[in-house]
């Protein structure tokens, strides 16, 4: 076991070993840290504490969601659009806006204040009520 030969290529091959640990498992963990978060946009939201708005929608099942997304558009209110039947963590984003899975009435919106939820408005029916909690909370655009 005294081979200078194999000595020299134990030696390379710890040294690419190691190599291989120290740049590649940092470097591994890195990758799963930027694109392994799979959480909803809504959800960073509100875990970084952000003021926004959260319109709540079923594309599947809803007739009048498509009436309440025009008026958010043409209200110019900045939304976010968060379709319950196409997130995969919609029951923690129900957790953190307080509205269990049976009291959930799409379409609605949530105006979250600093990562609290400040209010909502669920089982939107009638274009003038949403237009009076906008209206309320001032979240229309002005110029």
């Amino acid at each position: 076991m005294k081979d200078p030969e194999f000595i020299a290529l134990r030696n390379k091959f710890l040294m690419g070993l190691g190599f291989v640990i120290i740049v590649t498992i940092p470097l591994l963990f890195l990758l799963i840290n930027k694109f392994g978060d799979t959480r909803s946009s809504v959800l960073k939201s509100f875990y970084a504490k952000d003021t926004f708005v959260i319109y709540l929608n079923n594309s599947k099942e809803c007739n009048f969601c498509k009436v309440v997304m025009n008026k958010l558009d043409s209200d110019q209110v900045n939304y976010f659009s968060y379709d319950i039947s196409k997130e995969k963590d919609y029951k923690e984003v129900l957790y953190k806006l307080e509205i269990s899975e049976n009291a959930l009435d799409i379409p609605g919106v949530v105006f979250v204040v600093e990562g609290k939820v400040y209010s909502n408005l669920l089982g939107i029916d009638d274009i003038n009520l949403l237009d009076s909690f906008l209206e309320t909370y001032h979240l229309k655009y002005t110029k």
